[in-house]
């Protein structure tokens, strides 16, 4: 879903990375009130989640949903400092940092904060990168289908047992290994954040479009299988071919519409738009160690088909909708 369509509506921001083309930048992020553009996605499968780090650096966003999170949970890990994610689930419901839970930090007072409307920007800014995956867990790192979009690369040998293909070098402190099984066959490989909820060798189960399992472990290569271990886990079956459609007109009052997504090397009428009015370019970014093509829009302005290559990285830039569409 992108903004303007029905759903369960999700505020999405973070608060310290201006280059981030996953999670759109904004310094009101770690506002305690936050008042942003939200996004829309399907409530059946998953939750609005927020993130609060130990220098008080705040991602919002939404999370696939498990049978180990529900609304109001919370989850702590310790990685730099204490951090806390905690859940939710009615629209903009994300809007706050976590003050339910036991042990929160302390959003940064270098942040904006928001007093009865009006809001006041402080002139330092934080400074800290937490998603740069500089650690020594290999995860194997997947999804087996193209249409619905890319988030992870694509690789029809996703689906086997076994599987020895693409991976990716994360933080072992950070994250752990994880492999979904869906119920039609699908399978996704990758990693997510660790916490006191999951831990090595735990199965979830989640029920949308049928019975859905997830398991995670945490030693190189580990997620090759199919979580034939948990009870439940479901057989896969060979992905679905895409037809590629021209994508639909965007309306203009809203902002600039651009393509979202993760380790999407190309696009099809199915893969994730974001659309608001902060944006004044949409970008296309290449990680040379990984070989991960990443899609967003920015609020940084650059000159149409303006590209940088900062020896990690190469990103270009564009600045009409759908324009962020060139394949790798």
């Amino acid at each position: 879903f992108s903004s303007g369509a029905t759903g369960l509506s999700c505020f999405h921001c973070n608060s310290w990375d201006i280059n981030n083309a996953l999670d759109p930048y904004d310094i009101y992020c770690s506002s305690s009130t936050y008042t942003g553009e939200p996004e829309y996605v399907d409530g059946d499968t998953y939750i609005c989640e927020i993130i609060v780090y130990a220098n008080g650096d705040v991602l919002r966003g939404w999370a696939l949903k498990s049978s180990s999170i529900s609304d109001g949970t919370c989850e702590h890990w310790d990685y730099n400092g204490y951090n806390t994610r905690c859940y939710c689930s009615s629209d903009d419901c994300n809007r706050h940092l976590c003050e339910d839970c036991d042990g929160i930090t302390t959003a940064s007072t270098s942040a904006a904060t928001t007093t009865t409307g009006v809001t006041t920007q402080t002139t330092s800014k934080p400074t800290t990168t937490h998603h740069a995956p500089s650690g020594s867990l290999i995860c194997n790192y997947c999804q087996s289908w193209q249409e619905g979009g890319q988030d992870n690369p694509y690789s029809p040998e996703c689906i086997n047992s076994n599987y020895q293909g693409i991976s990716q070098e994360v933080n072992s402190e950070e994250y752990i290994c994880e492999t979904l099984v869906y119920e039609n066959g699908d399978v996704k490989r990758g990693w997510t954040i660790k916490s006191s909820s999951i831990s090595s060798g735990q199965c979830d189960h989640w029920d949308y479009n049928g019975h859905n399992t997830k398991c995670y472990c945490d030693t190189d290569y580990c997620n090759s299988e199919l979580c034939e271990y948990c009870d439940g886990a479901t057989s896969p079956k060979p992905p679905i071919t895409n037809t590629p459609s021209t994508p639909p007109t965007p309306d203009p009052s809203k902002g600039l519409t651009c393509y979202s997504c993760n380790g999407c090397s190309v696009v099809d009428e199915h893969t994730h738009t974001s659309q608001s009015t902060d944006y004044v370019t949409c970008t296309t970014s290449l990680l040379y160690t990984s070989g991960v093509v990443l899609r967003g829009g920015s609020s940084v302005s650059r000159d149409d088909g303006d590209c940088q290559d900062n020896g990690s990285m190469f990103m270009c830039y564009c600045t009409h909708d759908f324009c962020n569409d060139a394949g790798f």
